[in-house]
């Protein structure tokens, strides 16, 4: 675990090692340069800090072995490809979310419009979400496999 940390830690350290030398340069020569440079400062680090959350993230799933394609039945492989996209998704979002509140924008809107149009989204589509949901516990208890009978009533 140690090693997939330092791999995933390696680019950004260097990165940041960069820009603090080239921030230290800024406020040597002028230091209302430096305040200036305050917001694509903190843009800088959270990229830094996204881009080693995302390479940490790779590593991870790269050390996890990969089921053979050719036995047919590829259920682990469909859920370590759900997952690993559900944490890109996560990784992508926390960036943006940080991105905006250094930005100045205040998320407090978008949420509210998020929550009243998630709410509407899911009464339109109750059956939807049941029958996915059924199908997606039928998935996970494979009460039946491949070449087996099942009889419809």
């Amino acid at each position: 675990i140690t090693q997939m940390i330092a791999a995933a830690a390696r680019l950004p350290l260097k990165l940041s090692l960069i820009f603090l030398a080239v921030w230290r340069w800024f406020y040597m020569l002028d230091r209302r340069v430096s305040k200036m440079a305050a917001l694509p400062a903190r843009f800088i680090v959270t990229a830094l800090l996204a881009t080693f959350c995302w390479r940490l993230k790779s590593n991870f799933f790269a050390q996890i072995p990969r089921p053979a394609e050719a036995s047919g039945d590829n259920r682990q492989g469909a859920l370590l490809f759900a997952v690993e996209r559900l944490s890109d998704l996560v990784i992508i979002c926390g960036f943006l979310t940080l991105i905006q509140t250094f930005v100045g924008l205040s998320l407090q809107p978008l949420f509210a419009v998020g929550g009243i149009g998630g709410l509407a989204i899911g009464f339109a589509s109750q059956d939807l979400v049941a029958n996915l949901f059924g199908g997606l516990f039928i998935y996970l208890a494979t009460p039946f496999g491949p070449g087996d009978e099942i009889q419809g009533g």
